[in-house]
């Protein structure tokens, strides 16, 4: 059962990946006009060009902290014991969370209630990805725990 053990931070390393990869497009009138990766997300800086002017992108909070718990969940999961396990799981639990609430925050960035302008976003499969590794991580982290012997 060790083996699968070691197995948990390949998950980890693929969700790194998928931030690298885009998670939105940003689109006015079924014409994309913006795409941004995870990691763009998470620590914000492009350029964005509104006519004339030019406009440096936020970090998201909510990416970053997913990028920032799924690095540390990668570090972590060299460590083969109980604790880290657990850890790694609440980190997955969180990492979860904060994609759910990436995608209420863009919704209400991009497109606020009182705006006169629809700008409508769509995620991409990087983002579902993630969203489903962090899922399964949960589960799999539950099983570990319930072993004897690790």
């Amino acid at each position: 059962m060790k083996e699968i053990a070691k197995f948990r931070g390949i998950i980890f390393v693929i969700i790194l990946i998928l931030f690298f990869f885009p998670f939105v497009d940003i689109k006015c009138n079924n014409q994309k006009l913006y795409e941004f990766t995870g990691f763009e997300l998470a620590t914000g800086g492009k350029t964005i060009e509104y006519g004339e002017e030019e406009t440096k992108t936020e970090p998201n909070r909510y990416a970053s902290l997913a990028l920032l718990l799924t690095f540390l969940s990668l570090i972590l999961s060299f460590v083969n014991n109980k604790i880290t396990i657990l850890i790694t799981k609440i980190f997955s639990i969180a990492g979860f969370a904060s994609m759910i609430l990436l995608y209420y925050d863009l919704k209400n960035k991009i497109s606020p209630p009182d705006s006169l302008i629809v700008i409508g976003f769509n995620l991409l499969f990087p983002y579902y990805a993630v969203c489903i590794l962090f899922f399964i991580y949960i589960f799999f982290a539950l099983y570990l725990l319930t072993l004897k012997n690790l």
